[in-house]
């Protein structure tokens, strides 16, 4: 009942996960940022950004209770041409990676090829909790799982639930690369994790460059790997 309700409010335009004064501050700092010549704008926060439809179901617990928040955000990008923004997230149990499309549909963003994004999301599982997709989710259903999300959501292109780990990024004046870490065992403190996937980011791009990940992971679904090629 309370998500239904939070739901029918995520629309309104006064409704801030931020609060106006935080909000105002956030719109300030990009614009001076901007201005200053930065190349990169690193955002980092809590909950997944990115609109994620699960089969008619949003997680108003994120950003997807805030729509109108978000909104103002990706107008704000868009209306005063600010580059390479990248949005850093967590506390969603998941790992999910995602072009960041104004608005989030195919009106003005090609998942195929990227244009029309504004930005990139990056957002990180926990490193012991249990699986968004559920305690007992083994890797082959968590994959299923993975593989219908990035069919259902245009910008998201990754999507993996199964292992825990952390993601770091390499930064320089011409890329961003981020490097997704799976941990084989989170039982004991070791040092046995891989590359599930990585992915780059071109300097102005304000988009994933393609093949989205070299075409390449080790755990989860690529959209490339599920959704058709355009002709």
């Amino acid at each position: 009942m309370i998500a239904i309700v939070i739901n029918s409010l995520a629309d309104e335009k006064n409704r801030s996960l931020m609060g106006a004064d935080q909000e105002q501050w956030l719109f300030k700092t990009l614009t001076e940022s901007k201005k200053r010549g930065a190349i990169w704008r690193i955002i980092g926060q809590q909950i997944v950004f990115t609109q994620l439809n699960f089969g008619g179901f949003f997680n108003v617990d994120s950003w997807d209770g805030y729509r109108a928040n978000r909104n103002r955000i990706l107008d704000h990008l868009v209306g005063g041409h600010i580059d390479n923004a990248i949005i850093l997230s967590g506390d969603s149990h998941g790992n999910w990676v995602s072009d960041l499309a104004h608005p989030n549909d195919t009106t003005s963003y090609n998942p195929i090829t990227g244009a029309g994004a504004v930005g990139v999301e990056f957002a990180g599982t926990a490193v012991t909790s249990t699986s968004t997709f559920g305690a007992d989710t083994n890797q082959s259903t968590a994959e299923d799982l993975s593989r219908q999300l990035v069919q259902a959501n245009p910008d998201l292109q990754w999507s993996e639930g199964f292992f825990r780990g952390f993601y770091t990024l390499t930064v320089d004046v011409h890329q961003i690369k981020a490097d997704f870490f799976a941990m084989r065992n989170i039982t004991i403190p070791n040092l046995e994790a891989f590359v599930s996937a990585s992915f780059v980011i071109e300097n102005g791009a304000n988009k994933l460059k393609r093949p989205v990940a070299g075409g390449k992971i080790n755990a989860g679904a690529l959209k490339s790997s599920v959704a058709p090629r355009e002709e």
